[in-house]
């Protein structure tokens, strides 16, 4: 339930597009607030370091992940991962369109103070565009799970 709350404060807000925020990195912009998901998990990543910002939301149950390319909200559907999945991610993953490819290293750690879920104390997110530069920049967030409806007795 901790896990829930914290994922609803910080991601209550509806899903909208990318305002005039600064850009995380070259290309790649910072997102408003993002929805939880009405099902399943959501994976949520933060710029490292000072002036944390949202730079990607993706939904286990839809299998995309939003990010903002130049000021602009983008949908990328998921495109492949390595290792074993926890709570519908794994720790590298990929997502790509013909706008770009998103590729993630991250490093999931199952708390005992969250329940379902994962913390990503430490991850690398990594932004390929057609005939553009590639970025790549450090990152830092969360899995929350939306908690299964419990069975009425």
């Amino acid at each position: 339930m901790l896990l829930l709350g914290l994922m609803l404060a910080g991601c209550a807000m509806p899903q909208r597009a990318a305002g005039p925020a600064a850009p995380a990195a070259r290309g790649l912009g910072v997102l408003p607030p993002q929805g939880a998901p009405r099902a399943g998990c959501a994976l949520y990543l933060y710029t490292s370091g000072p002036g944390q910002a949202l730079v990607l939301a993706a939904d286990s149950s839809t299998g995309v992940a939003r990010i903002s390319l130049d000021g602009v909200a983008t949908d990328l559907p998921f495109a492949g991962f390595e290792g074993v999945p926890r709570s519908g991610f794994s720790p590298r993953m990929r997502y790509a369109s013909e706008a770009a490819a998103i590729d993630l290293d991250l490093d999931m750690d199952d708390r005992r103070d969250m329940t379902g879920g994962a913390a990503i104390e430490r991850g690398a997110l990594r932004l390929d565009r057609p005939g553009g530069d590639s970025i790549a920049l450090p990152v830092k967030g969360v899995i929350a799970c939306v908690p299964e409806p419990q069975a009425k007795p």
